[in-house]
């Protein structure tokens, strides 16, 4: 049985609000994908085989979201509040009910509309 070969896709979104960047990864390897960004994070992943995950990145306004291809609501949604509550906290923003609302929904569209233009 042959190995599926190696495909990711990447999208950044912007919050220039924050100047802060979130880069969605869809993969059909996150823990292959994962260990791409060794180098750029800091620091490996060291356990699991997730079907999603927000990776951050502290030295830097930026954090990465990698999704399995066909990844549900569900998911993409519960990754891009990692990276709403990521970026908040890194750029000192005082998390409040509206605030958190827009990004999400933001967010969370963006993610949804990456996953609509994939084949």
């Amino acid at each position: 049985m042959m190995t599926p070969r190696f495909k990711e896709c990447k999208k950044d979104i912007r919050f220039p609000v924050f100047l802060f960047t979130v880069t969605v990864i869809i993969s059909n390897d996150i823990l292959r994908s994962r260990k791409k960004l060794d180098r750029i994070v800091g620091y490996p992943m060291t356990k699991g085989n997730p079907q999603a995950m927000c990776t951050e990145y502290g030295p830097g306004l930026k954090c990465f979201l990698i999704f399995r291809p066909g990844a549900d609501v569900d998911t993409f949604v519960h990754e891009c509040w990692h990276a709403v509550f990521f970026m908040m906290n890194t750029v000192g923003v005082k998390i409040d009910h509206e605030t958190v609302a827009h990004h999400m929904g933001y967010l969370s569209q963006q993610v949804y509309d990456f996953f609509e233009e994939q084949p």
